[in-house]
């Protein structure tokens, strides 16, 4: 019976650690979009 609480508790804790790394991995991924998209905006600027 221990066994199998462990076993699930630390699928639990597998499933919870990949959350986390899906957001902190969307967060970066929206930050460099942004970068890039404030980058053609002021290129945009620039040229105009």
């Amino acid at each position: 019976m221990k066994s199998t609480r462990d076993g699930y508790h630390s699928y639990s804790d597998d499933l919870l650690m990949a959350h986390l790394v899906e957001e902190i991995v969307q967060d970066v991924f929206s930050d460099l979009w942004q970068k890039k998209q404030r980058e053609k905006l002021i290129t945009f600027i620039l040229i105009y």
